[in-house]
């Protein structure tokens, strides 16, 4: 699809290149707002009203004051007004949106898709915004994402190749029926897990928001989708938590806490290594295999998580920002990711 674009615009690359910078701009202007909407969500405050202001001395901010990124810059990162400190979260929000918004339309250029994803992407922002301060995903911002999914994917705007599936001798888009499928998987994983936990652990392994988020890309992109979003969320959390984890273990020398953790990283290794040498590829043994090592995740998840309880050593990360990091993924470059043999 990249390459298709770009190859439209060969001829022409000074006006590809003005249009990217339009397109990079509108996604600057959007990340500063963003910015507005998650953090007036935490404070209970109108999107709207009062104007822009500094969260230090209240004085309110001038129009050269807001400019997306270069206002930081041009200000040292301090407020004009009272010299404090400004959070380094507005310019990273405002570039990570410029560059996501840029992304997508060089991916799929002038089509409906491309405004779509910009919704997905900005609500998605909002959602990392207010986990990452509160853990709290806010109903409004996540759960109309998922009407808005299956639209997306009723009426096939991916542009999905796929036959339709009778249903009641009706025919239905299969993207749409992926969708559903999709968001059942995503919502019996997160619920059943977090189900567990609150019988073993007395607390939820996942907030309800990560159910909400995974049945959003499940609406959005099918079953095949969101299992590997929540594989991929899985890794890019662990990427984070498991060195915060060794060091809390390595202090406590607690060694049932460091088996149950032992095992639960084996049960996620093992069956990639098995696929990558091609052991127990098929027939009943591998599935005795996918059987055996996901109880062993989940009994080694369990035991982990009450241990940390009795300890009271929690130590929580949101998972929404590296679920939502791990769909984007898996959307665009699921071929890329599955034809490396590790999933």
């Amino acid at each position: 699809m990249f390459e298709s674009f770009l190859y439209a615009y060969s001829d022409n690359i000074l006006l590809l290149l003005y249009v990217w910078i339009l397109v990079f701009v509108f996604g600057l202007v959007v990340g500063s707002f963003l910015n507005v909407v998650g953090l007036r969500l935490l404070s209970g405050e109108s999107i709207v009203f009062p104007p822009s202001k500094c969260p230090n001395c209240n004085t309110k901010l001038k129009w050269y004051d807001n400019i997306p990124v270069l206002a930081y810059i041009l200000l040292l990162g301090k407020c004009r007004y009272c010299h404090k400190p400004i959070s380094i979260q507005y310019p990273i929000v405002e570039a990570i949106t410029g560059i996501s918004f840029l992304f997508i339309f060089a991916w799929f250029g002038f089509s409906l898709i491309t405004p779509m994803l910009w919704i997905l992407v900005g609500a998605c922002i909002v959602m990392c915004i207010t986990d990452f301060k509160e853990q709290v995903i806010f109903d409004w911002v996540s759960l109309p994402m998922i009407p808005l999914g299956l639209i997306f994917s009723f009426f096939n705007i991916g542009g999905i190749e796929n036959e339709p599936i009778k249903v009641f001798g009706f025919s239905i888009a299969g993207t749409f029926v992926s969708a559903i499928i999709g968001i059942a998987i995503a919502f019996a994983f997160f619920e059943l897990i977090s189900l567990l936990s609150k019988i073993f652990i007395k607390h939820r392994a996942f907030g309800e928001g990560d159910t909400v988020i995974a049945m959003i890309f499940a609406a959005w992109f099918g079953w095949k989708v969101v299992i590997l979003t929540i594989i991929l969320g899985l890794l890019v959390q662990a990427v984070f938590t498991i060195p915060l984890l060794v060091i809390k273990l390595l202090k406590s020398k607690d060694k049932v806490a460091s088996i149950s953790f032992a095992v639960l990283i084996l049960s996620a290794v093992i069956p990639m290594i098995c696929n990558r040498l091609d052991i127990f590829y098929s027939g009943i043994l591998s599935v005795l295999l996918v059987i055996v090592t996901f109880s062993a995740a989940i009994a080694g998840a369990l035991v982990f998580l009450r241990r940390m309880r009795e300890l009271n050593s929690y130590t929580l990360l949101p998972f929404g920002p590296a679920l939502i990091v791990g769909g984007f993924l898996a959307v665009f470059f699921y071929q890329k990711i599955v034809s490396l043999g590790m999933f």
